[in-house]
């Protein structure tokens, strides 16, 4: 039984190390391509435009009303630059648009 204690300590406390290494790293100015689904948070006059992936939610910033309203509910694939990293705390990622286009299902 002692035995099987002195392996299973270190084991479990690698544990929750392996699991930080497998979550991607993002950077702040790291050009990041994502697919979701663009919704929107909050209520005018400040909706923020989010892309809610399967793993996280992005802020996204320099889209104009004109280009988001019509993409709202839909799928996009959004390329941009990070300007807020995922582990920033309490806010959420946020990336800076370069482009963004609907994606249509090819069922």
């Amino acid at each position: 039984m002692r035995t099987l204690a002195w392996f299973a300590i270190p084991v479990l406390a690698a544990v929750p190390l392996l699991a930080a290494c497998a979550a991607p790293g993002y950077t702040v100015g790291q050009t990041v391509t994502a697919d979701g689904t663009l919704v929107l948070i909050g209520n005018e006059p400040f909706p923020v435009p989010t892309l809610l992936t399967t793993t996280q939610q992005w802020e996204l910033s320099a889209l104009q009303k004109a280009q988001y309203v019509p993409l709202q509910n839909k799928t996009v694939r959004v390329r941009g630059v990070v300007e807020r990293t995922p582990s920033s705390g309490a806010l959420r990622p946020r990336l800076k648009v370069i482009e963004i286009s609907e994606q249509t299902d090819a069922k």
